[in-house]
Parts: structure tokens; C-alpha cells; sequence
């Protein structure tokens, strides 16, 4: 994983629409061959963010059906919570 960094501008103003706060750093993770991974810390706090990179938006709103769909299941474990951009 690269080193944190402040984020530019626009991505802390994209950030902070999910309550993210002012100042949270970012740091690339190993690369997927699907997606890109983003590891968001401030302070104790930590938030993974995923770009897909080859997914239409079509199969993307399924993948997030999907995954609420799970997420009411009861299971026990946490699923990924799909967050508009």
C-alpha cells in the first residue's frame, strides 16, 4: 500500500458528502485485476473506496442489489454498502 497523502480538492469535497471529514488521507491498495481500491483513514476511522473500472452501470446497480439484498439476510458478517456518488 502507497503511503497516505491528503487528498486534492475535489475528492475531499466528493468525501465529504458521505461524512467523511476534512482532512482524511488516501492510500492505493494492491491492485485488482476488476478494480481500483482506495484506502480513506481519518484519525481512527477507515473507509475502503472501489472504483469499478469494468462494470457498465447497468451491471453495477445489480452488484448493488446484490449486496442490499445480503445485507438484509441476517448473515454474519458485514457486506460492502453501496454509497451514490
Amino acid at each position: 500500500m502507497d503511503d497516505l497523502a491528503p487528498l486534492s480538492e475535489p475528492a475531499a469535497e466528493l468525501l465529504a458528502r458521505w461524512g467523511i471529514p476534512a482532512g482524511a488521507a488516501v492510500a492505493t491498495t494492491e491492485r485488482g485485476t476488476n478494480n481500483r481500491t482506495l484506502q480513506v483513514t481519518a484519525g481512527d476511522r477507515r473507509w475502503f473506496l472501489r472504483i469499478s473500472q469494468n462494470l457498465t452501470s447497468d451491471q453495477a446497480q445489480a452488484e448493488h442489489r446484490l449486496l442490499a439484498r445480503l445485507a438484509r439476510a441476517g448473515l454474519p458478517f458485514a457486506v460492502p454498502v453501496h454509497q451514490p456518488a
